[in-house]
C-alpha cells in the first residue's frame, strides 16, 4: 500500500472502512442517481472524466464513472486518497509536477491523466468515504472557478445523500421483509396448530405436521426431524426433507448435539457443524449437515424430545430462526401434552404471544389487528408505544376513534379513504401519515395491511404493520432541499443554463441564464418558444452546423455534444458548450430533448493566453535588446506597452510625477516619453506605491488622466492599465498597457497582463545585467592595462635613477602604495571617477602626523577620471615625500596649502592647482633633477594635457599645475 494519509492512523482507517462497508455499496451495479451526478460534474467542471470513488482498505472502487476505463484500481494508483484529509476541494493543476502524484501509474502511463479536482465524501460524523472527482488529460493551471468548486462540493453532498437514502430504504425494506416473513410464519404456526388439532391422538401425524410447519416457517431448512427420548438415545420419529431416508435413526444422548439440547433443556444454534468441537463428524458427514439448530420438546416439565432443523450450507440460520423453531417446539409440546382443551388453547396463546414478542423486538415495527366482528383494534406493545396508547388497553382492543385522535387532521381523510378502498375493492392498503402526540414533534408512520378471510370468503379481520418512517422522511426532505440548493446554484451561475425542448409541440423551455445567452426574453423561455427563436442567437457561421447536429441527435438517438458561438445584439461573441439527450415515447418517437449549456469563452480565452505565454517565454529567452523584448510582449497582449521608472518630483501638494526612461518605451510612445513625466493625482500614485494596479477604462473621461489627455490622444490610447513594479517592497516603476478603445478589463485579463509584465520585466532585467557585465568586464580590462603600464613605468624609472638598492626598494614600495590608495578611491566611487579633493586627501594621509593641520585644501568640486586620478595621487605623493625629507613637513611647525581654481567660459574652463609649502627650512634649488621631480613635472601634465612648474623660493617650494578641465574628466563640471 502506498504511503498516504490513510496509512498514518490505523484506528481511523478501520473506522472509516467500517463506515463505508456499513453502506453495503461496494461492488453493486450502476444506479441512475449516482450516474447523473458524475454526468453533471463533467458538465459543470468541463472535464471529460468524473468519478464517484469509494476508498476501501486496499483499493478504490468507482460507483459511477464517465470516460474512465476501470471500475477499480489499487491504492498505488489512487489520487483520491489525498483528498480524504481535507475539508475543501483538492485541486492539483498538473499531476506530473506534484510530488504526491508525479509517479502515479495513471499519470506516467495510460490513461495519462494530468489534472485532478476532488471533493471529499464525508458522512455526518466527518468520516471520509472517498471523493467525487473530475479529471482531465491536460494540465489546468487555473484549476476550477469558484462556481465550479462550490458546485462540485454540492454534488459531493448529493452523493452522501444518495448513500444515506439508499441505506435507509434498504433498512426499511429489510424491516418490512422481516415483518412480512414473521406474519407469514405466524400464519404457518396457526395452520400447524390447526393441523395438530385435527390429527386426533395420532402422535406421528402431529409431529409430522410440526416438522413440516417448522420447515415452511424457516425456508433455509433443507430437513427437519422430531427426535424423542428413548432410554439413553434419541429416535428419529417425524422426518422431513433430506432426512427422510433416516427415519428410525437412533443417536446417543451422551454423544450428540441433540443429546446436549435434551440434557440441558437449552436451545442450540450451530453455524458450522464441521468445526464444532464434540460433534460426531462421521454422523455429520453421513447426514450432510453444516448448519443445525435444536429446540427442546417439554411435557410436564420433563424434556421428552428435540425438534431439529438442518441445512448443508454454512451459517444458514440465525437467532431469529431459532426463535421460530422454539415456537414450533412449543406446538409439539402442546401436541404431546395430555391436557384439557383449555390448556391446549392457553399453550397456543402463549406461543402466539412469544411470536408477537419476537416480531416487535426492534421497537420500530408495530403489529395491529382490526377485528371486524367486534370493531375493535388490537395492537402489540410497539404499536401502542408508537401511538402513545396504554399497552394493556391496546392489547384488549380500542375503538377507531381512540386510534384516530392522534392522526394529524389533514391526514385523516386520506387514511379513511384508503381503508374504505381496501374494504370495498380489496385494494392493497399502504399509506403514510403523521401522528401528533402530546409534547412530541410530529412523527411519520407508514401503515400496510390486508384483509383476512374465513373459509366462506368473509373478511374476519384487517391485519397489518405500522412502521415509524420519521427518519427516512427527514432524509428525503433533506435530499429535496439539497437538490433545490443545487438548482439555485445553477441559477446563480450566469455561465450555466438548462433547456428542455418538447419535440412534438416544438416548444423549448429554458432557464433565465439560457434565455439571456440566446437573446430571448426569460419570460418567453419560461413559457416555451419555438426552437428557431433560439437559433437567432447562434452565430450565423455556426447555425447550419448546429442544426445538422440537432437533427442527427433526434434521428439517431445520440447524445448532443457541441461547441459553437453565440452573438448578442451588440456583436459580442460568446463560446458555449451544449450537452443534451433525447428521450422517446412508447412508439419510439422523439419526445423530449433536454440538456444544459455552459459558457466556455473564459476557458478558451485562458487556453489562448496560456499558449501566448508559452510563446512569449520562448521568444524572451533569445531576445537581447529592450526594444525587441517590449515589442514581443506587445504582440502577445495585443496592446501598445511600455515601462516607466519612478520619479521624485512633485507638481503641487496634490500631485506627483512618474519619470519616464526613454529607452524603455516603444517608438509609438515617443510623444508621451518626450514629456519625461506622467502627471496624475496623488491617490493614483499612492495606489501604485502600495503595489496595486491602476486601471483606466477611458482615458478621455477619467479625472486621473485628464492632465495628459492630448498625449494619449496622440497615440490613440483610450484604455490604460498600470501595473506597479516593486523591488524589496518599494515602488520603482510601472508597466503600462494601452488600448485604442475604451475597455472594461476582467480579472482574468489583468492576471494575464500581470504575468506578461513580470516576464517582460525579468527579460529586461536579464538584458540590463548582461550589458552591465559586459561594461564591467571592458572597464576592468582597460583599467588593468593602465595600472600595469603605470607600474612598469614607475619601476623602470625608480630603479634606473637610484644606485642604492635599499633606497630604490623603499621608493618603489612607497610609490606603489600611493598608486594602490588612489585606485581604492576610484573603486569606492562609481567605478570610473572620484572627486579631486578625495584623491588629494587620501594621498596625504600617510604624511599627516599627529600634530594635525599640516595640510590646508580649498577648491571647487571637480571629478577626476581613473587616469587623471592615479596621476594626481602620484604627484601629490612625490611632493609630500620631498616635503617630509627636505621641506615644510621636515619641521614641527611646517604646513602645506593646496588650492585649485577654475577660470574661463563654461565650455573651455581651465583648472589651476597650486602646492605651496610654509614654515620649513630655507629652500635652495636642487643641483640634480631625480625621477621624483620628473614624475611631478611630466606625469600629471601628460595625463591631463597641461603644464607643471616647480619653483624654489627660500620660504617654501611651490608647484603650479595648469590644465584644461576636460583633461580631468568629460563630466568634470563644478556643482
Amino acid at each position: 500500500m502506498i504511503e498516504s494519509p490513510l496509512s498514518l492512523d490505523p484506528e481511523q482507517v478501520a473506522e472509516r472502512v467500517a463506515a463505508l462497508h456499513g453502506y453495503a455499496i461496494l461492488d453493486t451495479p450502476a444506479e441512475q442517481g449516482f450516474d447523473d451526478i458524475v454526468q453533471l460534474a463533467t458538465l459543470l467542471c468541463q472535464t471529460p472524466v468524473a468519478l464517484v470513488s469509494l476508498v476501501d482498505e486496499d483499493r478504490q472502487w468507482f460507483k459511477a464513472r464517465v470516460n474512465f476505463p476501470s471500475c477499480q484500481t489499487d491504492l498505488d494508483s489512487s489520487v483520491c486518497v489525498h483528498a480524504l484529509t481535507g475539508q475543501d476541494v483538492l485541486v492539483i493543476p498538473d499531476l506530473t509536477r506534484d510530488p504526491r502524484t508525479a509517479a502515479n501509474p495513471l499519470v506516467t502511463g495510460e490513461p495519462f491523466i494530468r489534472f485532478y479536482a476532488g471533493a471529499p465524501l464525508r458522512t455526518a460524523s466527518g468520516l471520509a468515504l472517498g471523493s467525487l472527482c473530475v479529471i482531465d488529460k491536460e494540465p489546468r493551471p487555473a484549476g476550477l472557478t469558484w462556481d465550479q468548486s462550490s458546485g462540485l462540493q454540492a454534488l459531493a453532498r448529493q452523493v452522501i445523500s444518495q448513500l444515506e437514502l439508499r441505506r435507509a430504504v434498504g433498512r426499511r425494506d429489510a424491516l418490512v421483509t422481516e415483518q412480512r416473513a414473521d406474519i407469514d410464519a405466524r400464519d404457518v404456526l396457526r395452520q400447524t396448530q390447526a393441523a395438530v388439532a385435527v390429527a386426533g391422538n395420532t402422535l406421528d401425524v402431529m409431529l409430522e405436521a410440526v416438522v413440516a410447519g417448522a420447515m415452511r416457517a424457516v425456508p433455509a431448512a433443507e430437513a427437519g426431524v422430531a427426535e424423542l427420548v428413548d432410554g439413553d438415545a434419541l429416535e428419529y420419529r417425524a422426518v422431513q426433507g433430506t432426512l427422510k431416508p433416516h427415519r428410525g435413526l437412533r443417536v446417543p444422548l451422551a454423544g450428540s448435539m441433540a443429546g446436549r439440547c435434551a440434557r440441558t433443556g437449552q436451545p442450540l444454534l450451530f453455524t458450522d457443524m464441521v468445526t464444532e468441537p464434540g460433534v460426531d463428524q462421521a454422523l455429520v458427514a453421513r447426514l450432510a449437515v453444516c448448519s443445525a439448530m435444536f429446540a427442546p420438546i417439554v411435557r410436564g416439565g420433563t424434556i421428552i424430545g428435540v425438534l431439529k432443523l438442518q441445512a448443508s450450507k454454512l451459517a444458514a440460520f440465525d437467532d431469529r430462526d431459532l426463535q421460530q423453531l422454539m415456537l414450533f417446539a412449543n406446538v409439539a409440546t402442546a401436541a404431546l401434552a395430555e391436557a384439557s382443551e383449555a390448556a391446549a388453547r392457553e399453550a397456543a396463546r402463549l406461543a402466539d404471544e412469544r411470536l408477537q414478542m419476537a416480531l416487535t423486538a426492534s421497537g420500530m415495527v408495530g403489529l395491529w389487528n382490526w377485528m371486524i366482528d367486534t370493531d375493535l383494534l388490537h395492537g402489540d406493545a410497539s404499536f401502542a408505544r408508537m401511538y402513545g396508547l396504554d399497552v394493556e388497553k391496546t392489547a384488549t382492543g380500542i375503538t377507531m376513534e381512540q386510534y384516530e385522535v392522534f392522526v394529524v387532521p389533514d391526514d385523516l381523510a386520506p387514511l379513511r379513504a384508503s381503508i374504505a378502498a381496501t374494504f370495498d375493492h380489496g385494494a392493497p392498503f399502504q399509506i403514510e401519515y403523521r401522528l401528533a402526540l402530546p409534547g412530541e414533534p410530529l412523527r411519520w408512520v407508514e401503515c400496510r395491511g390486508r384483509l383476512i378471510y374465513d373459509d366462506w370468503g368473509q373478511a374476519v379481520r384487517f391485519s397489518g404493520t405500522a412502521v415509524d418512517i420519521t427518519e427516512q422522511r427527514g432524509m428525503r426532505a433533506a435530499l429535496a432541499d439539497s437538490e433545490e440548493r443545487l438548482n439555485l446554484a445553477f441559477a446563480a451561475s450566469r455561465a450555466i443554463g438548462w433547456y428542455d425542448w418538447r419535440v412534438p409541440i416544438d416548444r423549448m423551455f429554458g432557464s433565465a441564464n439560457f434565455a439571456r445567452m440566446f437573446n430571448v426574453d426569460p419570460a418567453v423561455a419560461a413559457a416555451g418558444a419555438p426552437l428557431m427563436a433560439y437559433f437567432e442567437g447562434i452565430h450565423p457561421d455556426d447555425r447550419e452546423r448546429v442544426g445538422a447536429l440537432v437533427q442527427e441527435a433526434v434521428d439517431g438517438g445520440t447524445t448532443f455534444d457541441a461547441e459553437y458561438r453565440l452573438r448578442d445584439a451588440d456583436g459580442t461573441v460568446t463560446w458555449v458548450h451544449s450537452l443534451g439527450r433525447i428521450s422517446y415515447d412508447t412508439a419510439g418517437q422523439p419526445e423530449r430533448f433536454s440538456g444544459i449549456i455552459t459558457d466556455i469563452t473564459e476557458r478558451l480565452e485562458t487556453a489562448r493566453r496560456r499558449e501566448a505565454l508559452l510563446r512569449l517565454g520562448d521568444q524572451l529567452r533569445d531576445l537581447d535588446t529592450k526594444d525587441a523584448i517590449a515589442a514581443a510582449a506587445a504582440e502577445v497582449v495585443g496592446t501598445t506597452l511600455g515601462l516607466a521608472r519612478a520619479g521624485y518630483g512633485s507638481v503641487d501638494a496634490a500631485r506627483e510625477t512618474i519619470q519616464v526612461e526613454q529607452d524603455w518605451v516603444l517608438p509609438e510612445l515617443a510623444s508621451i516619453a518626450g514629456q519625461h513625466t506622467f502627471r496624475s493625482y496623488g491617490s493614483y500614485v499612492e495606489q501604485l506605491k502600495a503595489g496595486k494596479a491602476v486601471v483606466i477604462t477611458d482615458t478621455a473621461s477619467d479625472p486621473r488622466t485628464m492632465a495628459m489627455v492630448e498625449a494619449f490622444q496622440a497615440v490613440q490610447a483610450r484604455a490604460l492599465v498600470n501595473l506597479p513594479i516593486m523591488e524589496r517592497g518599494r515602488f520603482v516603476g510601472l508597466f503600462f498597457m494601452l488600448m485604442d478603445q475604451p475597455r472594461v478589463w476582467t480579472e482574468a485579463e489583468l492576471a494575464f497582463l500581470r504575468t506578461v509584465a513580470d516576464r517582460t520585466r525579468a527579460a529586461i532585467a536579464r538584458v540590463e545585467a548582461e550589458n552591465r557585465q559586459r561594461l564591467l568586464n571592458h572597464e576592468l580590462s582597460h583599467r588593468m592595462k593602465n595600472i600595469l603600464a603605470m607600474v612598469q613605468a614607475i619601476a623602470t624609472q625608480t630603479l634606473r635613477n637610484t644606485a642604492d638598492p635599499t633606497a630604490a626598494r623603499e621608493a618603489l614600495a612607497a610609490r606603489l602604495i600611493a598608486l594602490g590608495k588612489a585606485h581604492d578611491i576610484l573603486m569606492s566611487g562609481e567605478g570610473q571617477s572620484a572627486l579631486i579633493d578625495t584623491v588629494i586627501r587620501d594621498a596625504l594621509k600617510i604624511h599627516d602626523d599627529s600634530q594635525g593641520n599640516r595640510f590646508h585644501l580649498d577648491g571647487p568640486r571637480v571629478v577626476c577620471s581613473d587616469k587623471s586620478g592615479l596621476s594626481m595621487a602620484l604627484m601629490i605623493h612625490e611632493l609630500a615625500t620631498n616635503a617630509a625629507k627636505y621641506g615644510a613637513l621636515s619641521t614641527p611647525g611646517g604646513h602645506v596649502v593646496i588650492t585649485w581654481t577654475l577660470d574661463g567660459r563654461a565650455d573651455a574652463k581651465t583648472l589651476t592647482l597650486i602646492w605651496q609649502e610654509h614654515g620649513g627650512p630655507t629652500v635652495t634649488p636642487p643641483v640634480r633633477v631625480g625621477f621624483g621631480t620628473k614624475l611631478i613635472q611630466r606625469g600629471l601634465a601628460g595625463a591631463v594635457g597641461g603644464t607643471v612648474a616647480l619653483t624654489y623660493p627660500p620660504e617654501g617650494v611651490v608647484c603650479t599645475l595648469i590644465a584644461p578641465l576636460s583633461g580631468f574628466s568629460d563630466d568634470a563640471v563644478p556643482v
